[in-house]
């Protein structure tokens, strides 16, 4: 029996040199490309942080200015005034009492006056040495009287309040000296 003899002998597959042989599934892919890295902008961010961290330290600090200036500041600029009125004395027309005192004696320009008869007020008028407060429909005359004639409300000075014809009867009046911002700083009733 013969045995068989060697396999025969391919010849080596020819060499080309460029590009290399494929494989069975086809020329090689190159692998994806990475994702582009993210962008970081750290300056960015630090310089927003940083006019946060400012804009909120400011507002911080105007809310304690205004909360705390009332607080720390002086005296208001024009303290009021307290005036006390004397009795009233009433004879014919005319209503009369004295300032029996005043906590300042400040210049007559920053006092206003007006007059209540029952629960109707008149029109605050300046204080001058005689003026016209209109109550209701009637005109009541009012006349001040410096004492000393330095131009301020002090102790001493008085007034005169006239009715226009006749004092009602069973009328309640209030006379009132008002400050620059009219608040009462002073006032004086009667009834009739």
């Amino acid at each position: 029996m013969a045995q068989p003899g060697p396999p025969p002998v391919q010849p080596p597959p020819p060499y080309y040199g460029y590009p290399p042989p494929y494989g069975p599934y086809g020329p090689p892919v190159p692998p994806y490309d990475p994702p582009p890295p993210r962008s970081t902008n750290i300056v960015l961010i630090v310089v927003v942080v940083v006019v946060v961290i400012v804009a909120v330290t400011i507002v911080l600090s105007a809310i304690l200015y205004f909360a705390v200036s009332g607080l720390i500041g002086g005296p208001p600029p024009n303290p009021r005034p307290i005036v006390s009125l004397g009795a009233v004395t009433l004879q014919g027309q005319n209503a009369t009492f004295a300032v029996v005192s005043a906590s300042q004696a400040r210049p007559l320009g920053l006092y206003n006056v007006n007059l209540l008869v029952n629960t109707t007020t008149g029109t605050p008028r300046p204080l001058t040495p005689a003026q016209t407060v209109i109550v209701g429909g009637d005109a009541y005359g009012v006349s001040f009287f410096d004492r000393n004639g330095d131009g301020l409300l002090d102790t001493g000075d008085g007034f005169i309040i006239s009715a226009p014809g006749a004092w009602r009867a069973g009328a309640t009046y209030q006379f009132m000296i008002l400050w620059t911002d009219n608040a009462p700083v002073g006032f004086r009733n009667w009834t009739t």
